[in-house]
């Protein structure tokens, strides 16, 4: 297996190489699709038995597939994070992370300008049927945040900066406070991708990126990711372990 440690060392050679074992792909030099929805296992016990942990054993591709765990790798590396999963829309992954993180009658703290539709989740579903209430506050000063924050605050949304309004959250203010109060923080990193900003450093939990917009330069394609500051996802995390600092 070859030593993926020397392409750790700049955020230029995570993008072209990390992750990309090439003696598993006959040495192409870019990685194939893997289009495939089942794997071959040579008997049902070895089915029962394999570790879904291993990168390198595949069972069923809506749950893990080859191509997708490279992007998952490099996203994961450059964040600094522990592990990352991606999705197939946006909105799949907002709703994840919120949705593992809140429990029913929780409360979450939201910055004003953040992802439309994500408001739309908070005002709508998450009230509705979880009885989770949300607090908007503009996110210019750390005290906003802390005079919002109650004792059953679970989850404070940042996105900074803000698509189209560009606005601003002291990341690492505001972390501070979230773990004082026992909360986690997510915060939309779209805008500047990890190569500009890295939240986890700065004391974030979890990182959602739309990587068709700044990541893949605004293409028509969607692939969304989480990233997280541990290796597992509990309650505290987005669920099958792909968000948290290590």
């Amino acid at each position: 297996m070859s030593d993926q440690s020397q392409y750790l060392k700049s955020s230029k050679l995570i993008a072209t190489h990390y992750g990309e074992e090439y003696e598993h792909y006959y040495n192409a030099i870019v990685p194939p699709i893997f289009m495939n929805s089942l794997n071959v296992f040579e008997t049902v016990d070895g089915y029962y038995d394999f570790d879904r942990q291993d990168k390198h054993t595949y069972c069923y591709g809506r749950v893990q597939n080859p191509t997708v765990r490279i992007l998952e790798d490099k996203m994961a590396a450059l964040e600094h994070g522990a592990g990352a999963m991606a999705f197939a829309s946006g909105m799949a992954a907002a709703s994840t992370a919120v949705l593992t993180v809140c429990r029913a009658g929780g409360h979450v703290i939201c910055v004003r300008n953040a992802y439309g539709p994500l408001r739309i989740l908070l005002d709508g579903y998450a009230k509705d049927h979880l009885g989770i209430t949300t607090t908007y506050v503009d996110g210019d000063r750390v005290e906003e945040f802390e005079e919002a924050l109650t004792e059953n605050t679970q989850l404070i949304v940042l996105e900074s900066p803000s698509s189209v309004v560009l606005t601003l959250q002291d990341i690492r203010g505001v972390s501070e406070a979230a773990k004082k109060a026992g909360a986690k923080v997510y915060i939309d990193n779209t805008f500047c991708t990890p190569i500009y900003q890295q939240p986890l450093d700065l004391g974030a939990d979890i990182v959602m990126h739309t990587a068709s917009s700044s990541a893949a330069s605004s293409s028509p394609r969607t692939r969304p990711s989480l990233r997280s500051s541990s290796p597992t996802g509990s309650s505290s995390a987005a669920s099958p372990g792909p968000w948290r600092r290590g």
